[in-house]
């Protein structure tokens, strides 16, 4: 049996710097295993460094992070209320969605750098092995400015889905597309502008780092392709500007 607890947070800052970060408890037979990562986009170069340790996450309405292994630490003090979604349910198991910063000031040191922004941090609970998501294309991003917040969550396959925010209110009408969001009863859309690639992996990627995870999964679903965008994005409202902000949102191909 194989369950994920993925705790992520991330922060953008206004010299397109980028900066995600993640937490994770993969249980296996009831056996806790640790992960710890930091992904970091300087606007044109990509780092990433992971560890094998427990992480202590510790929340409130400041979350507080600190990963000795990495020289990582991090708050985050949120702006707006919590999301949180069921997002799923089989078999008495629900994957569970708390978004419980979905706008934060964010300050976060990695070694001797400090980077401060505006930022979001999320936890998802997956309580069954990955393989059985019933999803072919999943699309999660955000849109973060001084003014507004706007999350996006969109599973296409057997079991299509679509959570899309703005400023903590659903927006049912909202359509997702490669590069924008229109909302019709709010006669808005978002443009995704400058967006660049941070990321472009196989899940295999990790599995070559750490080779225990080929004996949990398969070599199929390994090939699973993670892409991140990071860019600018413009809000559009009866042919004007509205606001401006920073987006960061990802595409996942799963295959199982």
């Amino acid at each position: 049996m194989v369950s994920i607890i993925k705790h992520y947070f991330d922060c953008t800052d206004n010299e397109d710097r980028t900066i995600i970060i993640y937490v994770a408890t993969l249980k296996v037979l009831g056996i806790g295993i640790p992960f710890c990562s930091y992904l970091f986009n300087n606007g044109e170069t990509t780092w990433e460094e992971s560890s094998l340790q427990k992480v202590q996450v510790k929340s409130s309405g400041k979350t507080r992070i600190s990963i000795p292994a990495l020289q990582v630490t991090g708050a985050w003090n949120t702006n707006d209320k919590c999301i949180s979604e069921i997002l799923y349910s089989s078999a008495g198991k629900q994957i569970t969605w708390n978004c419980f910063q979905p706008r934060s000031e964010v300050r976060v040191h990695i070694g001797s750098q400090v980077f401060e922004g505006l930022g979001y941090a999320e936890t998802i609970t997956l309580p069954f092995h990955p393989r059985r998501l019933p999803i072919d294309l999943l699309l999660w991003g955000r849109y973060l400015s001084p003014g507004y917040t706007i999350i996006w969550i969109e599973w296409q396959g057997a079991y299509p889905l679509k959570k899309i925010y703005v400023n903590g209110i659903e927006q049912s009408d909202a359509k997702i597309e490669h590069d924008k969001i229109t909302f019709g009863n709010l006669g808005m859309t978002l443009h995704f502008k400058k967006a660049q690639p941070i990321k472009n992996n196989p899940l295999s990627a990790l599995a070559n780092r750490y080779p225990f995870l080929k004996y949990m999964f398969s070599r199929r679903f390994l090939s699973s392709q993670e892409i991140k965008y990071s860019g600018t994005g413009v809000l559009i409202k009866n042919d004007e500007i509205i606001d401006t902000g920073r987006t960061l949102y990802e595409t996942v191909h799963w295959k199982r």
